[in-house]
């Protein structure tokens, strides 16, 4: 039986679609074979909302929505050193779009001093912001950008652009 469990959970991580991601959890049943039960929870996902600043109604938090996740801005610090605020939508399902990596003091807006292109250093990668139209999109605040060391910049591993 703990075979067949652990196949399961394979075939499934392997299987599931692009567009519908999936969280696996495990929980232990209070009946008497303690057998694990399976979870399958779909996450939600909003792309269409990209770029975008939310905050429930009612609540102090809030969050910036990136690859279909909402981020939380961890203080208005970050906020303010990383994000134009033109507008910040109340949106009252916030809760139910699926929960990404925060935005912390560690994500900054960057650039070398010989190369125009701005990136987003975000949980240890630089993610290229590709256009002016890109960066405002996105919320970016062009003049927080950071300038740093070339080959610094050069070190950090590339993750997904900003299109």
């Amino acid at each position: 039986m703990k075979y067949f469990i652990i196949f399961l959970v394979l075939f499934i991580s392997c299987s599931r679609s692009k567009e519908e991601p999936a969280k696996i959890e495990q929980k232990e049943n209070l009946n008497q074979d303690k057998q694990t039960v399976v979870e399958i929870k779909k996450e939600k996902l909003r792309s269409d909302l990209n770029g975008t600043l939310l905050q429930k109604p009612g609540d102090i938090d809030i969050y910036w929505i990136d690859r279909g996740y909402r981020r939380h801005i961890v203080s208005p610090t970050v906020l303010s050193n990383i994000f134009k605020v033109k507008e910040i939508v109340k949106y009252p399902d916030l809760l139910d779009i699926t929960e990404g990596n925060p935005i912390d003091i560690n994500c900054k807006l960057v650039k070398c001093n010989t190369d125009p292109k701005i990136y987003f250093l975000d949980n240890g990668i630089k993610r290229h912001i590709t256009s002016p139209e890109v960066l405002d999109k996105y919320n970016f605040n062009f003049d927080k950008v950071n300038v740093i060391d070339c080959a610094a910049l050069d070190a950090i591993p590339v993750g997904t652009k900003f299109k």
